[in-house]
Parts: structure tokens; sequence; C-alpha cells
């Protein structure tokens, strides 16, 4: 059953470059193997967006809000001009709500070739090596916003060549190291990624909350130990996992009950409780009544509401 979830869990994982080739909302400008260059356009919100890139990439907002969630639920919000550089293999949560307009951005992603390239004209010092391997925030600038809206109206609609994607990926790369005094960008893309199986606990929470998995397959998924798990848990929510999954699965056991016509074992399955008595004991131990008479309550004030109408 554990390797039944885990690939469901990856599968609902988008993994980028890939997956952009058939979204509508994508447009490829142009792409040669692992390298490539995509222009998106979103008008409807789009939260909670799980997504695994597997080569470095950059994204530049062009107008509209992003806002990334990284596995230690650190949160970055992108405004217009302003641009994320994301490592490679690194699991990201994305959220857009059109609140202003349309979401409109480009997606760089960096080849090997190409990041061989960099390096060899740009070699990283010891010294220099001394930012944290994670996604990076990039303030808007005057000199990348004139490259972003050059690269706009030249190449959006020109189907590009190989060559060319390999000039303007390395041009990017040169001109952002020529105005990062700490150099950043070279340790990110000389350095491993030692949490690249590490994903937002956040997020897998929320997904997978009621289905029948352990704590030990909630870690699993995160790409954690047990222990780091747990730590890392009670850090962003104050309490244990355990504690979390029974008050999450009850509170939807409760949605379930009062806008449903599901039967109460239904209910208990659709939450993860296999044993119906085990649930309606904890059902009860939370709410002072069990979901048979949580739901006949329910009746009872609709039955009021009705004949006072």
């Amino acid at each position: 059953m554990e390797d039944t979830i885990s690939d469901y869990c990856i599968s609902n994982t988008l993994l980028i470059p890939q997956s952009l080739f058939d979204m509508s909302d994508a447009h490829v400008v142009m792409a040669h193997r692992d390298a490539a260059i995509f222009y998106k356009q979103i008008s409807r919100d789009m939260k909670d967006i799980e997504f695994f890139t597997n080569t470095p990439c950059l994204a530049f907002v062009l107008c509209g809000t992003e806002t990334f969630t990284s596995y230690n639920d650190q949160h970055i919000r992108l405004n217009q001009h302003e641009m994320l550089f994301m490592p490679g293999n690194t699991f990201l949560v994305s959220d857009f709500v059109n609140e202003n307009g349309p979401l409109k951005a480009f997606l760089f992603f960096f080849d090997a070739d190409t990041i061989n390239q960099f390096k060899k004209k740009t070699p990283l010092h010891a010294e220099e090596a001394c930012c944290e391997y994670r996604p990076c925030k990039i303030k808007a600038n005057r000199t990348l916003t004139s490259f972003m809206h050059a690269l706009y109206g030249m190449y959006r609609d020109l189907e590009g060549t190989p060559e060319l994607l390999r000039v303007k990926l390395l041009e990017l790369l040169f001109l952002i190291d020529a105005l990062d005094d700490k150099k950043c960008l070279r340790t990110l893309l000389t350095s491993a990624n030692a949490n690249s199986s590490r994903r937002s606990i956040r997020h897998l929470m929320r997904e997978y909350r009621c289905y029948n998995l352990s704590v030990n397959d909630f870690a699993k998924l995160s790409g954690r130990s047990p222990s780091s798990f747990n730590r890392d848990f009670k850090r962003q929510f104050g309490i244990t996992p355990q504690q979390w999954l029974i008050g999450a699965r009850l509170e939807r056991a409760m949605e379930l009950i009062q806008d449903t016509e599901m039967s109460i074992t239904e209910i208990s399955l659709e939450i993860g409780y296999e044993n119906i008595s085990h649930f309606i004991k904890t059902f009860k131990a939370k709410y002072g009544l069990t979901p048979k008479q949580e739901r006949s309550k329910k009746y009872l004030l609709e039955k009021r509401h009705f004949c006072n109408s």
C-alpha cells in the first residue's frame, strides 16, 4: 500500500519543465533537450500546486504576484519584476490568486552544458561559496527587467534555434552574476542539493490527511527520517503529527456529515478510519455527540428553520 500511495503522491506533483509542454497556459519560447525558456500566462486561481524541477530554474514575473513555499515552510512572494532562482532537484509549492489581473512570467531552465560553459568563464573561489543551497529570490533590477521585456518583445512568438537558446541562457546567467555581489548564483549552480528529496510538510498534510497513512508514511513521503519529520512538524504546527491528523480528519468528517448524505460508515472510510467503532468514539470525544447524533441535530435544525419560514 505504501508504494501505491507514494506513487500517487508523486503523480500529483508537476514535473517541470516536462509538464509545461502539455499545459495550455504555458508557451514554449525555445527548447532543446533539458534547456528551455517558457512564457506562462495564468488567469484563474491556482493554489497549492506542488512541482519538482529537475534542472536549475529561474522564474521572472512580468506582472502579477506568485508565492512559492519551500520544503522548510519558507514563503517567497514574487511581485512584478522580481525573480526566483531554484536549484535543480527541488520540490516547491506555488500559489497564485488573481486579485489584480493575470500572472505573466518567464521560466528559464538551464541544462548541464550551459552551466558548465558558464562555470568555465566564471570559476568559483572557495571564499565565495557563502550561500545556503536553497531557492534564492532576486530583487527587481532595471537591467534584468530590460532583458526580460526585450525577450518578451523579440522572441515570444519566434521559434528559436538551440544555438540562440544557449546564447540567451548564458547571457542571463552572466547578467545575474555581474549584479550578484555575493556570487550566490555560482554557489547554487556548483553545489549539490542535500535537501533534494524534501517536500513541504504543510502541503503533504493538507493533501493526504484523509489517507490511511501513518506518521512514518508521511515522513517517508516528505523525504525525511521519522525523527526529522517529527521535529520539523512540531516546529511548524506546535503539536505532534498524530494530534494534527486526528483533528484534521475529524474536521473533515464534520464537513461530510453536515454537507453530504454519505453514511457514517462511508465517512469513516473516507477519512481513513477502517475501524468504525474507533471513529465514532473519537468523534464523540471531540464533539460531544456521535456522528449519528450530529446528523440528527442537523436535520432537526433544518426542520425548525423550515417550519419557521
